[in-house]
């Protein structure tokens, strides 16, 4: 089963996110932290299909985490959209490194419309 890999160190906001996904076609793992990301790539026997970074998360800020994995071979194309609570313009993102970006509290509509390129285009999400 594919896999989208949430790095979240809010409970509530990773249990939203993930409740929004399931059922998707795809299994939804979570870390906390961005050094648990890190573990859990390097162990994977697959990529993910794509990132959910906080940028808030503690000890390893989101922003390392998003340098870390663009910066290993084994991870560099793995598609990554930041969750944020800051009105940065889009291109702040980019620069950072991601495919995209989420203002939160999340909207679980707005999730869902966000990812569908990225569904579409790996065939998880269902085509309305």
């Amino acid at each position: 089963m594919d896999v989208i890999l949430l790095v979240e160190d809010n409970p509530y906001d990773s249990e939203q996110t993930a409740l929004a996904l399931r059922g998707r076609w795809v299994q939804i793992e979570v870390a906390s932290t961005g050094e648990d990301a890190l573990a859990y790539l390097d162990k994977a026997e697959a990529a993910p299909l794509f990132l959910l970074v906080d940028l808030g998360l503690p000890l390893m800020s989101g922003v390392m985490l998003i340098h870390k994995v663009r910066e290993n071979p084994k991870t560099a194309r793995i598609p990554i959209i930041i969750l944020t609570g800051r009105a940065d313009d889009a291109e702040t993102y980019k620069a950072l490194g991601a495919d995209a970006y989420l203002l939160k509290p999340l909207e679980m509509s707005e999730l869902l419309e966000a990812l569908k390129p990225f569904g579409l285009a790996l065939g998880i999400i269902k085509k309305d």
